[in-house]
């Protein structure tokens, strides 16, 4: 007898919590008997009412503001997606110049997957294109090539390090760091 009391206490207040929580989301209900329902649920998760449109609360002129304020939010950004649409950047007219000028001579433009090894990526590829001529190389072996042959040739390269360094000038040891760590 007592765990049955307690049990119905505690789901009493239980009832009461979903009532609060469901009031929250906007259902708005006078039988408290209409909570059980599963369609009631629904529609106070989706947000409709289940009492007359006549008991609804009316909006207040604030509310009403920030509704209007969002639809023609949401009307600017769709006018802006579609006028985005139909402008041609620049990239896209430059490829279209590029593919013309290209096509007779039975070349085509390839896009590479812009990962900071792109470069390499795309020598590669061409590179692949002459397999009578060329050794084979992946990207990986390219750039190993390329970072060897900047260190045999330092002289040449450390002043480009030199130069897109910012605030002091690196010298020595510096410099030589940075040109490390630029040749990995």
């Amino acid at each position: 007898m007592y765990w049955s009391s307690q049990v119905s206490k505690l789901d009493t207040k239980l009832r009461a919590q979903h009532a609060k929580e469901l009031a929250l989301l906007g259902f708005q209900s006078e039988d408290s008997k209409d909570v059980k329902g599963i369609e009631t649920l629904v529609k106070a998760i989706a947000g409709v009412s289940t009492t007359a449109p006549s008991q609804q609360a009316r909006l207040s002129k604030g509310q009403k503001w920030r509704d209007r304020r969002v639809q023609q939010d949401a009307e600017r950004e769709q006018r802006i997606k579609q006028e985005q649409e139909s402008v041609v950047s620049d990239r896209v007219r430059e490829d279209q110049q590029l593919e013309r000028k290209l096509c007779p001579l039975g070349f085509s433009l390839k896009e590479m997957k812009p990962d900071g090894h792109c470069l390499y990526r795309a020598v590669a590829d061409q590179l692949s294109l002459y397999p009578d001529f060329c050794p084979q190389h992946s990207y990986q072996q390219l750039r190993s090539l390329a970072a060897a042959y900047m260190h045999t040739h330092a002289d040449v390269f450390l002043p480009f390090v030199a130069a897109e360094s910012t605030g002091d000038s690196p010298t020595g040891k510096d410099l030589q760091s940075k040109f490390e760590v630029y040749c990995r």
